[in-house]
This record gives C-alpha cells, sequence and structure tokens, in this order.
C-alpha cells in the first residue's frame, strides 16, 4: 500500500468529516479537504529531493532558519557542493524511499491551527553506507536492494482559512535528512568537484596538543591544516567587518579557533554583527569546518541573536564534551530570564533543546517566603519543548559540565546554584581580536 496516499485519505476523510463535528475549539468546514491535498502535496516533493516545492507549501520566509534549512537540506545544488556530482543520485534515489503516515487520533484542530503527529519511513541507507562497495553503481544497487527501513517521528502545523492553508512548522527534518550530511564507503571514487589532492601525514613525533587542539607536531596533516587555515583566513576577510563590530559594540574577542570534533582540524567560529548599523542590536555565532573530502571550508552551525542588547539578554557559554557542542544563552528583560541550552552532535545536528525560565514576582502575604524575605523565584524547566522536572533538568546539564573538555567562550555571570557551574574550573579556549585571529591562522599556512 501506498502510504502517502493512505495517509491523506485518511486526513481527507477526517477534515470531510469535520463539517458534522469539531476538534478542539473549532469547527472544520467540507471546503477544506485541501489540507489532505497539501499533505500529498508536501510528501511528492519530499520524494522529489526538491527544496522549492516543499518551501512553495509552506508559510516560511527567505530570513527564516526553517527556510534556510530546507534549502540546505533539499538543494540539488548544495548536495553538489557537500557531495560532488558523481554522488548526487544517492540523495535523490534516498529521497525517494520516503513515505509518511499517521494515526487519525493524532490530529488537533485549534481556531484554524492543525498539528498532525506523523511517522516517516526511509531506506536504512546508513546500514548500506558502513558496508564498503566498488563503485557508484554498486552503492546505487545495494540501496535499491535494501528491504529494511527506519523510522522517524515528526509533527506538521498547518495554519490557515477555510481553503488557503500552509505548512507553518516542521518537526524536524535535519534528522529525515542526514544522509545528506554523511558520505559511504566508495574507495575508488571521489566526488567529480572538487578534486582531492591526498596528503601524508608529517613524520614527527606527538607533543602536547595547544589550547586550540591543534597538535603542533604536524601529526595532523600539515597540508590539510594548510589548506584550511586559507579559507579560514578567507571567510574572516569576508566577515571582516561584522567581526570588528563586535569587538567593537560588546567588547569581547569574537573569534576562536578550536577542534571540537575531534578530527584533528580545527572549526574557526566567530561572532559577527546581524546589521550594518554602527549600534548592531544582536550578532550571530557562525561555526565553520575544513572538510578534506569537499577540499574546502562550509559553515557547519550558526546561533542567531547569542549576543544582543536586551537588559539581561546576550549572556552566553560555549563548552564542548568531545561529543557534544553546547551552546548557552539568554534571552529576556529584567524580570524574565530565559536560560536556553541548545546541544549539538559532532555532525552538527541539533539534538536537545533545554531550557529554564526564571518568573520573579512580589507574592501575596499569605504566601510570604521567610527564607526571601519578600519573593520566590518560580522555574519552569523544558526539554525540546516539552515540561521537565528540575532534577531532570539539573542532572543533565550538571552531567555535560563533568564531561566538558573545553569551554570554547563564555560572557556569563555564573552562580553556584547554576548547573553550569562547574565550567568555571574546566579549560578554557583563548578567543582573539580579529587582527590576532587573522595573524594566528596566516602562521599555520
Amino acid at each position: 500500500m501506498d502510504l502517502k496516499k493512505a495517509a491523506a485519505a485518511c486526513l481527507c476523510v477526517l477534515v470531510t468529516a469535520g463539517s458534522a463535528g469539531c476538534y478542539g475549539n473549532y469547527v472544520l468546514k467540507s471546503s477544506e479537504p485541501d489540507l489532505a491535498q497539501l499533505t500529498e502535496a508536501y510528501v511528492d516533493a519530499l520524494n522529489d529531493f526538491d527544496a522549492d516545492a516543499v518551501l512553495g507549501l509552506t508559510s516560511y520566509e527567505e530570513d527564516d532558519e526553517e527556510y534556510k534549512d530546507i534549502k540546505r537540506f533539499m538543494d540539488p545544488d548544495f548536495s553538489k557542493e557537500t557531495w560532488g556530482t558523481d554522488l548526487l543520485p544517492v540523495c535523490e534515489y534516498i529521497a525517494s524511499t520516503i513515505t509518511m503516515d499517521y494515526d487519525s487520533d493524532d490530529l488537533t484542530v485549534n481556531k484554524g491551527r492543525c498539528i498532525l503527529r506523523v511517522t516517516y519511513e526511509i531506506v536504512d541507507w546508513d546500514s548500506v553506507f558502513d558496508v564498503p562497495c566498488g563503485s557508484m553503481d554498486e552503492l546505487i544497487d545495494n540501496l535499491k536492494a535494501q528491504k529494511d527501513t527506519v523510522s522517524y517521528v515528526g509533527r506538521l502545523t498547518f495554519t490557515g482559512t477555510d481553503n488557503d492553508w500552509k505548512i507553518s512548522k516542521i518537526s524536524d527534518l535535519s534528522e529525515l535528512f542526514e544522509f545528506t550530511r554523511a558520505l559511504p564507503v566508495i574507495p575508488e571514487i571521489n566526488p567529480t568537484e572538487p578534486d582531492i589532492v591526498e596528503t601524508e601525514p608529517v613524520d614527527t613525533e606527538p607533543s602536547d596538543i595547544t589550547p586550540t587542539g591543534i597538535d603542533p607536531t604536524g601529526t595532523v596533516f600539515a597540508d590539510t591544516l594548510s589548506k584550511a587555515a586559507d579559507d579560514y583566513i578567507a571567510v574572516l576577510e569576508q566577515n571582516r567587518e561584522a567581526i570588528q563590530k563586535v569587538e567593537n559594540i560588546y567588547g569581547i574577542n569574537p573569534v576562536g579557533l578550536y577542534d571540537i570534533t575531534g578530527d584533528t582540524i580545527p572549526e574557526l567560529y566567530f561572532f559577527a554583527a546581524d546589521d550594518d548599523k554602527d549600534n548592531s542590536d544582536s550578532a550571530t555565532l557562525h561555526i565553520y569546518a575544513y572538510s578534506e573530502y569537499r577540499g574546502w571550508a562550509l559553515e557547519v552551525l550558526s546561533v542567531p541573536g547569542i549576543l544582543n542588547n536586551g537588559q539581561v539578554s546576550g549572556e552566553y557559554i560555549l563548552y564542548s564534551t568531545g561529543n557534544e557542542l553546547i551552546v548557552t544563552q539568554t534571552h529576556g528583560e529584567t524580570f524574565t530570564l530565559n536560560v536556553v541550552s541548545q546541544v549539538y552532535d559532532t555532525r552538527w545536528d541539533q539534538v536537545s533543546a533545554f531550557s529554564r525560565m526564571a518568573v520573579f514576582e512580589r507574592i501575596c502575604e499569605e504566601e510570604y517566603d521567610p527564607d526571601t524575605g519578600e519573593s520566590a523565584e518560580i522555574y519552569r524547566y523544558t526539554l525540546n519543548g516539552e515540561d521537565i522536572q528540575k532534577d531532570e533538568y539539573m542532572s543533565s546539564m550538571k552531567d555535560y559540565t563533568e564531561r566538558t573538555e573545553m569551554v570554547l567562550g563564555r560572557k556569563f555571570v555564573l552562580s553556584s546554584a547554576d548547573p553550569e557551574y562547574g565550567l568555571m574550573s574546566k579549560p578554557a579556549n583563548s578567543m582573539w581580536g580579529y587582527g590576532i585571529a587573522v595573524e594566528y591562522i596566516t602562521s599555520l599556512v
């Protein structure tokens, strides 16, 4: 059975049936079966590996992070840059295997907003990638012969009027489209572009690694490090004005270099102002990684708004456990402080997001707290948008802190009550101003 069409038919029945009933507070009308057609068109666009087709069904704007992610995950040009022309058909075939199913009980509707819990299935490409093969044709044949599939649970949110629905949120495609950032084992095949030149490691004895994670003895591939340094210098030059604005406005050193993933080639990370104003209101964290396979540096992660001019906003901590990168930042105003911690794996996928919200407010006399004297702190803890208990939150964050190998950057006033307080005793990487950063990276060439 075609799960995609069966799922669309199920939704069509649900929506049509709504003319005689309601879900939540919103009465569905018989004019809304277009929602089922929208769902089917969405899966067709995934199968076609067509970012523009998916985006045409959404309400995303070009500045939205979701828009940019979809363009990266499903855009053939991006895949050509990542894989090379020879391997692009692999992306297209894997995408064509995606199906989507859901249960009628998973549809909730409330005042023009529908949320649908869905289950995607896709060929188990990861197992195929792990087995070495001798040619491109053999890889495709192995994928077609693979009968096993893997499942991912997600959610689609639709908003609109009676007969004009759009997808307003997709949670989330990064895991489903992880194959666009993975590489199969094909010893005899390299991407068509760019040409990769193999280099030999320098034959020297190992010694201590510098705070940047670079082994200065040359036990990394010296030529690869030199190429990475060339690319990083070019990236810094392209972003010079925005980086120097951060130095001037926020009074911090905005550039760092550290081997976050442990592959012996350090990543470049820096803060850059988000606009051309002399007193920019915010700045974004950018991380670039050099790939021997592709032959150049590519931005692998950006975190917008990590610096801003809010009253208590714009504090941050960046730290690495060796297996995860944790980006903690603050949002809010004087009486509300939201601390958000995003956790990324070494493939640069966000694997979890924690938050703690502290609301300070005067409590009434009969609830007066003699320990605080006048007020109480009310905390709300979440993991991936769902409420969790304080103990679970504190335990998870302390675990990351205890396993931390390097604090990459910090502008955060920590107290002993904060679960991240242990970072105060961890090694800290030195970040630089623009000029010193360029000078140091140039010395690696």
